[in-house]
């Protein structure tokens, strides 16, 4: 199954400008407590789509509040070959946030990355991550999620539809394998109002 056209609305004037990305939900790690300072080992692996997690990547989303305290996240992962013990490349830090499903290492702060977690050089995917670890104890709680981007949808104007053409206009047709999670990620240009409403399509084809 390929996807061929895709489009999205919001009516709500700070919900753009921002970008929506469908993303293939893997699986993640729930539970993971921001309120510890050593390495937290994390049991099970998400069921591959994609070979030895071929360009899947990692994101932090809260579960609940994090709290003000400054705290950096690292990561013992292993990556396509599959070798274990790989670590990000640069120090990624964590932002205080009260919004339930927020990629809390994006932003615009110093040492802020997003939306995914940068890998190790040459590293080209994530298969299994072996622990987690932060920089100081903080309050909240978050998943780490596993995830194979497939497309990207920039929003520009208030109740204006974007649209893309993947078979004419950008010529892709992304790919979307048997038993996929499709799931949205949103990026804000600005602070968005609580309850903005997005409306879109996606359609798709099998060949």
């Amino acid at each position: 199954m390929h996807v061929l056209n895709v489009s999205a609305v919001t009516a709500v004037a700070t919900g753009v400008p921002s970008q929506l990305m469908l993303v293939d939900l893997q699986g993640y790690w729930p539970g993971i407590s921001n309120n510890s300072a050593v390495a937290q080992t994390l049991t099970g692996t998400p069921s591959l789509r994609y070979t030895n997690g071929a360009g899947c990547r990692l994101f932090w989303v809260q579960t609940s509040a994090a709290g003000a305290t400054a705290q950096n996240i690292s990561l013992s992962y292993s990556n396509t070959t599959p070798t274990s013990g790989r670590s990000l490349p640069v120090t990624v830090s964590m932002t205080a946030s009260a919004i339930v499903g927020h990629i809390s290492h994006s932003g615009t702060a110093a040492n802020n990355y997003g939306p995914f977690l940068p890998l190790a050089s040459g590293d080209t995917g994530v298969s299994t991550v072996a622990s987690v670890t932060f920089s100081a104890a903080n309050t909240g709680t978050g998943a780490l999620c596993l995830a194979k981007p497939l497309l990207t949808l920039p929003l520009t104007t208030a109740s204006v539809s974007a649209e893309r053409d993947l078979l004419n206009q950008l010529p892709s047709l992304p790919r979307v394998v048997d038993g996929a999670c499709l799931v949205w990620l949103y990026f804000a240009g600005a602070a968005t109002v609580a309850n903005t409403n997005f409306y879109g399509a996606v359609e798709f084809g099998w060949g």
